[in-house]
């Protein structure tokens, strides 16, 4: 691995199971990918939704695996053309959808409170003192007719006897894994463009180590 390029290591990163002389190197992120589609009727290979059920397409285990991956992607990578402020207390979940997507800041922020929401409690309810846009009372569908995210009229203030209709945060979650989805697809496209950087503190070392696994043949 110590003979590898930062390029090499990142595409054995993104490309799947990949063999190195007598072993195999597999990443966290498409041990995690494949887990995230087996849960939500997705073909683990391709991606492809193969089971159109709301009960499967809407598996909260399902959305974490993907919610995670926002996670790894935002401590890992970024684009080449994007410089990156180490001091900054951006959640890396944040910054993913800040480097890989089109959202805007109160549905990136809604999808890192849908994370804290379902990873912390298994519930449906984020309530953060501090930061008023992580503040949410969620419902959640998974259908191919409604948006990623239907934000509230109001803003919910936290507290359990004012939740309503009216502040109610709606995320579809066969959306947020078509969102992954396509930002996995993204990641690869720039690696094989050589647009892509690994900005872990220890480089392509941290990413083959912490993040990756090698099995025998």
């Amino acid at each position: 691995m110590n003979k590898l390029t930062p390029e090499q290591i990142i595409n054995l990163h993104l490309f799947g199971v990949r063999p190195i002389g007598n072993q195999e190197y597999f990443s966290a992120l498409i041990a995690g990918i494949r887990d995230a589609r087996k849960f939500t009727g997705r073909n683990i290979e391709t991606g492809q939704i193969e089971i159109y059920d709301n009960n499967v397409n809407g598996c909260w285990l399902g959305a974490i695996g993907y919610l995670i991956l926002l996670d790894q992607i935002g401590k890992c990578f970024k684009p080449s053309t994007i410089s990156i402020n180490f001091q900054s207390k951006t959640a890396s979940i944040v910054r993913t959808l800040q480097y890989f997507s089109d959202l805007q800041d109160s549905e990136r922020y809604c999808i890192y409170a849908l994370r804290c929401a379902l990873a912390h409690d298994y519930g449906l309810y984020n309530i953060n003192g501090r930061e008023p846009a992580l503040t949410h009372h969620f419902l959640l569908r998974a259908n191919s007719t409604t948006p990623l995210i239907e934000l509230p009229k109001d803003q919910w203030d936290g507290k359990i006897s004012t939740r309503n209709p009216e502040n109610c945060t709606t995320v579809n979650l066969l959306a947020l894994g078509d969102l992954v989805e396509n930002i996995f697809e993204s990641l690869k496209t720039m690696a094989s463009q050589n647009q892509l950087e690994i900005i872990l503190q220890g480089g392509t070392e941290e990413l083959s180590s912490r993040y990756g696994f090698v099995k025998d043949r």
